[in-house]
Parts: C-alpha cells; structure tokens; sequence
C-alpha cells in the first residue's frame, strides 16, 4: 500500500507586455499525510503547496529578471524605420 501524501503541481508561465510567453515552468510538490483523515490530507497539501509557491516565487522572480529590456533606453517602437542622421 503506497503512503499517503499530498501532491501539488502549478503551471507558472512569464508573459512580456506583448503578451509573448518567454518562460515556462511546472512545479511538483509532495508532503507526507500523517494520517488517512481529512485533517492530514489538508495539512499534506496546505505543505506541498507551500513548497510549490515558494519555488515559483523565487523562479519567477530569477526569470522575470532575466527578461527585463534595459530600461535606460525606451523600448523601439515595431514598425518605425530608425532616423539617420
């Protein structure tokens, strides 16, 4: 008989402001159930989600770094030619 746990998975994913999916990512978390009653199933779960949401906070906030345009320069706006001088 396998052990009871609870298991949690959450899809996260990084849109740019064009709505243009630049990351993807999928989290799975288990705890073990101290017991087979309602009481410990919650508490597996409220556990396997934690660790879940704890992993895609620190990914999102590593990836939606990476993903940043400098914001020194304006972003080119799509579909304007460049000024020669």
């Amino acid at each position: 008989m396998q052990a009871a746990s609870g298991q949690v998975e959450i899809a996260g994913k990084i849109v740019d402001k064009n709505g243009r999916i630049v990351a993807t990512r999928v989290f799975h978390a288990a705890a073990p159930a101290q017991a087979t009653t309602v009481q410990a199933a919650v508490a597996a779960l409220d556990q396997a989600f934690g660790k879940a949401v704890a992993e895609l906070v620190l990914w999102t906030a590593r990836t939606a770094k990476d993903h940043q345009y400098d914001k020194t320069e304006p972003p080119k706006a799509a579909g304007k030619k460049a000024a020669r001088n």
